[in-house]
């Protein structure tokens, strides 16, 4: 009953009743305060109760009293936000009235889903409270003056129709809204027409906070309304009367929004076709595209390793230009590398266009080379660009460049290509200018986007003396998103040229592959009176990979020392370790210690707590509950007062292991053919001499290659250190490119050493040693490695060529703590002779994922040749993350322009900073990437945006 409804004799008595019987509606369900007993699950209590047809299960509270002590501080936090805002002087009373109610979010209040999901089925103790209101009819905006209104649910409607239904006048300018749905998760969405973004609709009980841009609140105080809002469970029915939404089509809010897409160009970068735009995929995401136009065939590789970044490379195939002499390259046709970088300025906002600066072949031949300065700005459905390029971007040249105010030297520009591989700086944005830009529209169809640009280029300075005919400089074309990770491009360019592309793309942070071939799980279960430790050791193996050396017990302390372990996801096998000692251990056990001996040398330690791991197994731990069930620490002596028993249980490890596998080589972009390759069987064998000695060795046999085609042999006005490439891979199939005799050892907590000789590598042996400094769970650690080597004969056996060379670094390891940067310097002498520094920076992705890329530059100086320095890039692919059983391995795909002598490192077995890698501080914070949104259930979708990610 509610105000409005009665006859005008009852309106008084009415409205008292609904006042009265309100709260008592909002609550009409069944409810349980659970006091001195026995614990029970969630999933029991639910289908013990007598639950009403209006019950409304999405909002079910599970209310728990130590989470009231954080809720409370919440609480105050908003309450001190709001009182310094005039405006929300009624919001901050009415806040001030609701209750702290302890509440936890539930995964799903579905019975049946919690008992196969044990894992996700709380566990209701003394003093927790369930309750399962009425499903209410309503969704609660909360306006900018505070006041609550209540509008009729509707299926299909998104929050903004809500919102503007309160009040149209002051909500035509909002940017975002924030989300409490009644299961307690909360989510913030874009819906103006600049970010609207596709996204979930408020279910019933739904509060919604979506202010107008000019009421200046803070974000910070949108996240904290929100967050105390969905402790309060769903938005009760007022007492007094609703208002309903127009009907569906009156509001231009009932076409379901969709978010912007971002494609790739012509080239790679994120644009339009052939020119660029600001936009830029999602961090992680990875762009394999090709295109072509004639007489231009693009490969491009793009990758976003930080949010404002895109960088890629390509490798263009010019069809009517031949590589070179047809003796040396046959019917190759010519190609042309280049490396692109797109930086953004700052992003899009309400008023400010998107503002991105890029370069195209900035360290490549020049051959395409040129920048561009470019906005990008949305309206809905259709996402505009304009932009200003110079080079060959802007290669029609109709303007005069507007830098030339600054200075003479802006107005021309070197067009030699040279050889290519350097920066030219002196060429950046140089030379004429030319405007160009473009527009995308977002069809009603959600995979389709059509585009039509301005092309800034009037093909009449083309390299190669290749100029191409354009009939007019409009392009227009289409893209179509045919599966998640593929876009296929059709599109008509120059007014005379058809333009087919495809792009295969996915997130790298995103890559995750379920464990399926490995051994099934060991239950939680109760320890039997006796075990069997051997049976436990072998179990542990069977279950992570890792060999058990031996398992005593202290006290209440079981430690397990662990041989030579290696993992991508440390935390997984920890698990699954755990698995087996909580299930053989006696009861008296509180805490499992493993503790990782690498060649010898203890190294660190995992501590789990048994009663903090058996919880986060078994159930959903409130968070104030909840505590660290595995700590990291570095080696600990047992206590001298704790008695320590007699092993119950050790092994020695094996003596000699083996192995065979799969070499794949290759060398790209090369005159004899862009891709030369080798397959290759490889047996690895590893001998213990002790457990701080041993020997590490490799057969290698060629399978399957086109090394028949590799005739080019390069000149070099450096020692021959790396460019005899063809002869170590065409003389012989047989070969043993590794044989290295290696001792490590410990000098004290933090530092250690190796000595090792041998053959190296495909190409060295020698002699060497070194040190290094790594606190524990440091974020930086430093090594030197001296080494006295001889380059070895082609054919890869016991001898030697005459060339020897003392080689060295000095290496810092750093951990920046910035976006997951990881740098590296190494400073020495190289292979060569020459003396310089690296610098190697990499991103690193929480699922192991990482990109990265290095630059040497030494003495060699221009005798280097191509660039003067030695570059590349790489992607690094932890095995854990692509097959579907667990394996420490990473793969590297690297993409080095070309091979020369200068700048080059040697290559050995058994770095120490790779020995020592369970010191790293982030051994547990890799783990297994998230279930793609699709499969998951909404409590476990990855949002675009919450509160705990900022």
């Amino acid at each position: 009953m509610s105000a409005g409804r009665g006859t005008t004799r009852f309106v008084l008595l009415d409205a008292l009743f609904a006042a009265l019987l309100a709260p008592l509606a909002a609550l009409l369900l069944t409810s349980a305060a659970h006091g001195q007993g026995a614990p029970q699950r969630l999933s029991e209590w639910l289908l013990e109760q007598p639950l009403s047809p209006d019950a409304y299960p999405l909002g079910l509270s599970w209310r728990v009293p130590a989470e009231e002590a954080a809720q409370g501080r919440l609480r105050d936090e908003l309450l001190a936000e709001l009182a310094a805002e005039p405006r929300a002087l009624a919001l901050h009373d009415w806040i001030r009235t609701l209750p702290v109610t302890g509440r936890v979010p539930v995964a799903l209040a579905d019975a049946r889903w919690l008992q196969v999901n044990p894992v996700r089925d709380p566990l209701l103790l003394p003093g927790h409270t369930v309750a399962v209101p009425a499903r209410p009819r309503t969704v609660t905006v909360i306006t900018e003056r505070g006041e609550r209104c209540a509008v009729t649910h509707a299926e299909g409607r998104e929050a903004m129709a809500y919102v503007e239904a309160c009040g149209p006048a002051s909500t035509r300018d909002a940017d975002w809204v924030w989300i409490a749905q009644p299961d307690g998760r909360v989510q913030r969405f874009g819906v103006a027409a600049w970010n609207r973004e596709t996204q979930d609709e408020p279910a019933p009980g739904a509060w919604i906070w979506g202010p107008s841009r000019a009421s200046g609140y803070p974000d910070r105080l949108a996240e904290r309304l929100v967050r105390f809002l969905a402790t309060q469970g769903p938005a009760a029915d007022p007492p007094g009367g609703e208002i309903a939404l127009p009907p569906a089509g009156a509001s231009a809010f009932q076409v379901r929004s969709r978010s912007g897409t971002a494609s790739a160009s012509d080239w790679g970068s994120t644009g339009l076709l052939q020119t660029p735009s600001a936009r830029m995929p999602g961090t992680g995401t990875l762009t394999v595209n090709f295109s072509h136009v004639w007489p231009y065939t693009n490969g491009n590789v793009f990758v976003q390793p930080l949010d404002w970044l895109e960088v890629g490379f390509r490798y263009t195939n010019i069809a009517n230009r031949s590589y070179g002499p047809p003796e040396l390259s046959g019917g190759q046709a010519a190609k042309d590398k280049g490396f692109d970088a797109k930086f953004r300025l700052w992003s899009e906002s309400a008023v400010l266009p998107e503002l991105a600066v890029g370069m195209r072949d900035l360290a490549g031949t020049g051959a395409f080379a040129g920048e561009y300065v470019v906005g990008s700005k949305r309206f809905g459905a259709l996402d505009w660009s304009l932009g200003m390029g110079w080079g060959y971007v802007g290669g029609r040249g109709n303007l005069r460049n507007p830098l030339s105010v600054f200075s003479s030297k802006f107005e021309k520009r070197d067009t030699d290509f040279g050889q290519g591989g350097s920066f030219k700086p002196k060429n950046y944005f140089r030379g004429p200018a030319a405007l160009f830009g473009g527009v995308q529209y977002q069809t009603p169809w959600e995979r389709l986007a059509l585009k039509l640009e301005l092309d800034g280029n009037n093909y009449q300075h083309e390299p190669v003396q290749n100029n191409q005919r354009q009939a007019t400089p409009l392009n227009f074309g289409l893209a179509w998103r045919a599966s998640p990770g593929v876009d296929l491009s059709l599109g008509v360019e120059r007014g005379n040229r058809v333009m087919l592309g495809i792009a295969l793309h996915s997130r790298l942070d995103e890559i995750t592959t379920p464990k399926l071939s490995d051994p099934r799980r060991v239950p939680v279960a109760a320890p039997p009176p006796k075990a069997d430790w051997s049976a436990t050791g072998r179990e542990i193996e069977r279950q992570t990979g890792w060999r058990v050396g031996e398992i005593e017990q202290a006290g209440r302390e079981l430690r397990v020392t662990l041989l030579d372990a290696q993992a991508g996801y440390w935390g997984e096998r920890v698990d699954r370790a755990a698995a087996v000692l909580n299930r053989d251990a006696p009861r008296e056990v509180e805490r499992f210690t493993l503790a990782y001996r690498q060649a010898g040398m203890l190294l660190a330690e995992h501590v789990i707590d048994r009663d903090a791991w058996v919880a986060e197994q078994t159930r959903p731990v409130p968070p104030q509950e909840r505590r660290a069930p595995v700590i990291a620490r570095a080696p600990q002596q047992a206590p001298a007062t704790v008695p320590v028993t007699a092993p119950l249980f050790e092994q020695a490890r094996p003596r000699f292991e083996a192995g065979l596998g799969f070499d794949l080589k290759h060398i790209l972009g090369g005159p004899d053919a862009f891709v030369l390759y080798q397959v290759s069987a490889a047996e690895r064998m590893r001998l213990w001499i002790r457990d701080d000695t041993w020997m590490r060795g490799e057969l290698r046999l060629g399978l399957l290659d086109n090394y028949d085609r590799f005739k080019f042999n390069p000149t070099s006005d450096l020692p021959r250190v790396r460019t005899f490439q063809r002869e170590y891979v065409t003389t012989s199939n047989f070969t043993m490119p590794l044989m290295q005799l290696t001792h490590a050892g410990k000098l004290s907590d933090n530092n250690y050493y190796s000595v090792y000789g041998g053959y190296f590598e495909d190409m060295y042996g020698g002699v060497g040693s070194e040190w290094l400094y790594r606190p524990f769970a440091g974020r930086s650690a430093f090594g030197v490695d001296l080494n006295y080597v001889r380059q070895r004969e082609f054919a890869q056996n016991f001898q030697f060529r005459d060339y020897r060379v003392a080689t060295g670094h000095a290496t810092a390891y750093l951990d920046t703590g910035w976006n997951d940067v990881l740098a590296t310097v190494s400073a020495g002498r190289y292979l060569a002779g020459d003396t310089g520094v690296t610098l190697q920076l990499s991103r690193v992705f929480r699922n192991g994922m990482a990109v990265g890329a290095w630059a040497t530059r030494t003495s060699a100086g221009a005798r280097f040749g191509e660039g003067s320095f030695d570059k590349g890039v790489y992607l690094a692919i932890p095995f854990d993350a692509v097959l579907t059983r667990s394996s420490p391995s990473t793969g590297y795909v690297v993409w080095k322009p070309l091979t020369r002598d200068g700048g080059a490192r040697l290559t050995r077995a058994d770095p120490l900073y790779w020995l020592t890698d369970v010191r790293n501080e982030r051994t547990l914070w890799f783990k297994p990437a998230p279930r793609p949104n699709e499969q998951s259930i909404p409590a476990d979708r990855r949002e675009a945006w919450s509160p705990e990610s900022r």
